[in-house]
């Protein structure tokens, strides 16, 4: 495999053609629709090789299931709150129970205190949260005596979650509570009770970004061409894509695109295997925005067992990491970055994406934004 910031895709690599048959690159290379400047020589890139900053955690960058992420100009993590723009330290700050970000408005961060108990899962609890110091404001559970009460029964699975200060929602400098109680983001007071507003809320929910839809097996449109559907899938790789490895318990990972026609007839497919990589299984493996895949890919199986008479019981493997950008107007990888410079035992994700770029973290202690190139 070939080092370096920027490189082609594999040029033996197979694609299926609009008739079902196979075909290669120069194939389709006559589809107006999927023309792009990579294809007239230019040299192109998604994104700057070089992060525009680094952020080094003594603690870790994200607690329990969530994970850091764009909140306007700021990044937010578990705890600390990063200028997006230069990676600068606004704030960094412990917090005890806090550890899911609900929503940021009025200068407050809204969260919950995801817990886990025996069997069941459930975020529990309302805190509010300085955006500008990170000082805890507020806490609210509820009201009076029944506080106490639901206290002492959250052992208890599903019996008394749906009574709490539990924030589903934040909307105009108001709290809303899965208890049906609204409460004032500034300092966590009741302002009224009101269920059907919990109810619409929940109905109304926003709608997926193009990443999730992909992620989630919808078929995401063009923005050139909305006759075209982007696909996407990660599946375990057969055993006889790398014979060396006979470990079925945790099997390597593929991630495959396609894009098809409305009649579901095939334009191209791409396979992280196709290049001699893997993937991961999981929404931070890749993210898309148009007109790129972004795919966080290793030159070896990102996983493998401490004992290999235990299978099921594994460690990170020793890999290179590289964020692949594929390009979906033509099929083809048209940068490849390395995101360090020699195998490292780190799980790399992508955090998050917006207009200025893309966060990624390397393990549980550094964060990196790599902006789009311009």
């Amino acid at each position: 495999m070939r080092s370096g910031a920027e490189i082609g895709g594999s040029k033996d690599r197979l694609r299926i053609d609009a008739g079902g048959g196979i075909a290669t690159s120069k194939a389709l290379q006559g589809i107006k629709s999927m023309s792009s400047p990579a294809e007239t020589g230019q040299r192109m890139r998604a994104i700057d090789p070089e992060p525009a900053w680094r952020y080094e955690s003594r603690t870790g960058i994200s607690g329990y299931l969530s994970h850091v992420d764009f909140y306007g100009p700021y990044v937010i993590g578990q705890w600390f709150c990063l200028d997006a723009a230069t990676g600068a330290i606004i704030w960094r700050r412990a917090q005890k129970q806090a550890n899911e970000i609900i929503g940021v408005d009025a200068g407050v961060i809204v969260a919950s205190e995801m817990m886990t108990v025996s069997c069941w899962t459930a975020s529990i609890g309302c805190y509010g949260i300085s955006l500008v110091t990170g000082e805890l404001l507020w806490t609210s559970d509820s009201d009076g005596i029944r506080k106490y009460l639901w206290k002492a029964l959250e052992c208890i699975p599903g019996l008394i979650n749906e009574f709490r200060d539990t924030p589903i929602a934040v909307e105009n400098g108001e709290v809303i509570c899965a208890s049906g109680r609204i409460l004032d983001i500034h300092n966590g007071r009741r302002i009224a009770h009101d269920r059907k507003r919990v109810e619409r809320v929940r109905e109304d929910k926003p709608d997926k970004s193009d990443a999730e839809r992909l992620y989630y097996g919808e078929r995401v449109p063009l923005q050139d061409n909305p006759s075209l559907r982007l696909s996407i899938d990660t599946r375990p790789l057969s055993k006889d894509v790398e014979p060396q490895d006979n470990y079925d318990d945790i099997p390597p990972y593929d991630l495959r695109l396609r894009l098809v026609d409305r009649d579901g007839a095939p334009q191209w497919l791409y396979s992280v295997s196709d290049d001699g990589y893997f993937a991961e299984g999981n929404f931070y493996a890749s993210r898309y925005q148009y007109p790129y895949v972004y795919i966080i890919a290793y030159d070896k199986r990102p996983y493998i067992p401490i004992d290999e008479e235990k299978p099921g019981y594994v460690r990170r493997n020793t890999a290179q990491c590289r964020l692949l950008a594929l390009d979906v107007r033509q099929g083809k990888v048209i940068q490849n970055t390395p995101l360090a410079e020699t195998p490292t035992a780190n799980e790399y994700r992508i955090e998050a994406i917006n207009d200025q770029g893309l966060l990624i973290s390397g393990g549980s202690r550094h964060l990196q934004l790599f902006r789009f190139a311009r």
